[in-house]
């Protein structure tokens, strides 16, 4: 199995010039730059959404425990 897989990745680095390869590379990095770019962009355009979920949990959790509030550590019973 190992000597299967040795020799196929042989056969492709025989197949593809080191340009090729970097060329692909390129490639790659620009689309991986482009969505990376468009998700900032579309996140951005909802931040105070995504912020505001984001903060709901630990707001709620803070009224629930604040002292003398229901349920505080500080409740004198």
């Amino acid at each position: 199995m190992a000597d299967r897989i040795a020799s196929a990745l042989a056969q492709n680095l025989d197949s593809m010039p080191l340009l090729a390869h970097l060329e692909e590379l390129r490639k790659r990095i620009i689309l991986s730059v482009v969505g990376v770019v468009a998700g900032f962009f579309s996140c951005w355009s909802f931040a105070d959404r995504i912020f505001a979920l984001m903060q709901l949990p630990i707001i709620q959790a803070l009224r629930h425990h604040r002292p003398g509030g229901r349920g505080g550590v500080l409740e004198s019973n």
